[in-house]
């Protein structure tokens, strides 16, 4: 019962035939597996961590060593793998803080050893039916001297993990983009199951890693200014939240949004000229054409006279269909609107990993919650967008990322986003120098500094600053006089509550904290 409800569970991803594991070897020496489960309930779905080891053990006696990417906490405690364990945590469904990856791909080179290139070279261009599923390095006499492998898991073993083992032959073993992609699917899934990695924002982190691989593998941590936000086609209920990485790339936190009350929508579009062969020039750059080109085909045009077959015109106007000229424009019964958000205060990200998401809830009436009908979110690293790689790791100062709703992620990193909630999104930003960065956060402290003494001075007339201030304590807003939560008063905004946590938390050793 409990191997029908792992074959469940595993759904498109491969199992090992002789191990009866939810693993796979995308290499020789590279494996990729779910996250292995120690106590019940997930034990009866999850791979057994005991049967995992022994099947290491067994297959490469102590030649082995896991690398794993849980943010939400392993589950077993480094004890439980002999201490064979690297770290690496981030959230699921989203690609690593790019800084992780040349830290990773160091790790896993330095314990596969100098012999990994050659070793990938080999295993690049054998068949995928004959690599190691079936015996491995054993067969091949390697008992006395069994070559290393790397481990790699995930929750599921597919995402996270995808995007690492892409990774590594990319950076380390020279394959392709294509190749390394290709070879994790055919490895990792049943066959016209989707693709290994098919979360959006993971396959473009694996394009900057090729970039950045291809360049002598340079890269900067900067700071990063968001501009301005443009939207393009957004619908009512929408709102924007720009959001970063925290606590080394653990978590995901939330830092701003902008409400839909905040979006001042302007109409671009209202006329198009129908003399236009390309109906999409006439709305502002990167906007869809297919709306356009639907736009100029549904737009009323003059219609001609039944009974005489010539236009109707004005008076004194001759009635013959040489002297018909069209209209230099004519109104567009679909315009598209164009929504500029800039932020009230210099918006300062600590790292150049930026997201950029949307989600639209649909407003109800008799104090009812809305609900979110539509969640989309987009990744970028602006030092690869800024053209860093090429540029010798000096990367554009300034640029535009910009992203579609079908090419944005959805729940989950899948496909499902939702009802449209917008047309286009860019997202203007800026890199900054680490001195330009220290200026704009005096900036942003000099402004908080004023708010915060602003709430303290009494308004004129008031008795605030009497009733308030006893044994020389100021009272917080919804606080009593001991500074406890008062019932009923609106807490104060809580920084956590903006962050994107797993379901449980384990120390950096597995232990539960």
């Amino acid at each position: 019962m409990t191997e029908l409800l792992r074959q469940l569970v595993a759904g498109p991803r491969a199992r090992h035939a002789e191990a009866k594991l939810d693993l796979c070897y995308v290499t020789e020496d590279i494996i990729v597996t779910s996250g292995p489960a120690v106590t019940y309930p997930s034990r009866a779905y999850r791979n057994p961590l005991p049967r995992l080891t022994a099947f290491l053990h067994s297959r490469h006696k102590d030649a082995w060593r896991i690398f794993e990417f849980r943010a939400e906490g392993t589950g077993y405690a480094d004890k439980d793998v002999q201490g064979r364990i690297s770290h690496f945590p981030w959230p699921d469904h989203h690609p690593p803080p790019f800084a992780v990856l040349p830290r990773l791909m160091a790790g896993m080179q330095e314990w596969l050893g100098e012999t990994a290139v050659e070793r990938g070279d080999e295993a690049r261009h054998k068949s995928v039916a004959g690599l190691a599923d079936s015996k491995g390095s054993e067969d091949k006499g390697d008992k006395e001297d069994p070559k290393r492998v790397a481990i790699l898991h995930c929750k599921a073993g597919k995402g996270r993990s995808g995007t690492v083992a892409c990774s590594y032959l990319i950076s380390v073993r020279g394959w392709s983009v294509e190749e390394a992609l290709t070879r994790f699917t055919e490895r990792r899934m049943r066959p016209n199951w989707g693709d290994g990695v098919s979360i959006k924002s993971q396959r473009r982190w694996i394009g900057y890693l090729d970039r950045w691989a291809k360049n002598d593998k340079k890269y900067a941590e900067m700071k990063v200014k968001i501009v301005e936000v443009r939207i393009w086609g957004r619908r009512e209920g929408t709102r924007v939240l720009v959001r970063g990485f925290i606590q080394e790339g653990k978590k995901i936190k939330v830092l701003h949004t902008w409400k839909d009350s905040d979006c001042d929508d302007i109409k671009i579009g209202d006329e198009i000229k129908p003399s236009e062969s390309d109906p999409s020039l006439v709305r502002d750059s990167g906007s869809l054409s297919s709306g356009a080109k639907d736009s100029s085909k549904s737009s009323p045009l003059p219609n001609r006279d039944e009974d005489s077959g010539n236009i109707p015109s004005g008076p004194g106007t001759p009635q013959s269909e040489s002297s018909f000229k069209l209209p230099t424009t004519i109104a567009n019964p679909n315009p598209l609107t164009l929504c500029i958000l800039q932020p009230v205060e210099p918006l300062i990200l600590p790292t150049p990993d930026i997201n950029i998401e949307v989600e639209r809830r649909n407003r109800t009436s008799y104090g009812i919650p809305s609900v979110v009908t539509s969640t989309a979110h987009s990744w970028f690293n602006a030092y690869f967008e800024g053209r860093g790689p090429e540029r010798n790791g000096d990367p554009e100062r300034t640029g535009i990322y910009s992203v579609e709703w079908d090419a944005m992620d959805g729940l989950k990193g899948s496909s499902r986003r939702g009802v449209r909630a917008v047309e286009k999104i860019s997202v203007v930003w800026e890199l900054l120098e680490e001195e330009d960065a220290r200026k704009e956060e005096k900036v942003v402290q000099g402004i908080h500094k004023e708010k915060d003494e602003a709430q303290k001075e009494p308004m004129p007339g008031s008795t605030q600053g009497q009733d308030d201030v006893k044994n020389d304590e100021i009272v917080k807003p919804g606080t009593d006089s001991s500074n406890n939560i008062v019932e009923g008063d609106p807490k104060l905004p809580s920084a956590e509550s903006d962050v994107e946590e797993g379901l449980q938390s384990y120390g950096i050793k597995g232990e539960q904290v």
